[in-house]
């Protein structure tokens, strides 16, 4: 596949450049990609075929990563509790690894009669946490 990489160039006036195929960043990734061994490709032809090779890929994937640590129980401690109008807010704190603690929010919906699903709000920059819960 052939790239033209065009872009106007404002420092020098609106001046139109074009590069080779080499300049532009796709082009190594490509180049990477269609020379590349993939060791773990696979090829659907019957089931058991796709289960070994789950289970292959499962533990080099495990072993690329370094390896899981060991479990550890989570030991959970509700830190503090706040009541709202319709729900409860618990700040849990919980041991994820050996000197690892992660602290959550539970919201617990009231008036709520029965089983009901549970949501999982996994929060990135910004506020994190806080701005899920609305603190």
């Amino acid at each position: 596949m052939t790239y033209e990489y065009v872009y106007y160039n404002y420092l020098m006036g609106g001046k139109k450049l074009t590069l080779r195929d080499e300049f532009c960043p796709l082009y190594s990734l490509e180049k990477l990609y269609d020379t590349s061994i993939r060791s773990m490709g696979f090829e659907l032809y019957d089931l058991s075929d796709f289960n070994q090779w789950k289970a292959e890929l499962r533990k080099k994937l495990i072993e690329l990563l370094g390896g899981f640590p060991e479990r550890s129980p989570l030991e959970p401690q509700v830190i503090e509790l706040k009541e709202f109008d319709n729900y409860t807010r618990k700040k849990v704190v919980f041991e994820s690894a050996l000197y690892i603690d992660v602290p959550v929010y539970v919201l617990i919906p009231k008036d709520i009669n029965g089983k009901i699903r549970g949501v999982v709000a996994l929060y990135g920059h910004g506020y994190g946490k806080n701005d899920v819960v609305g603190l």
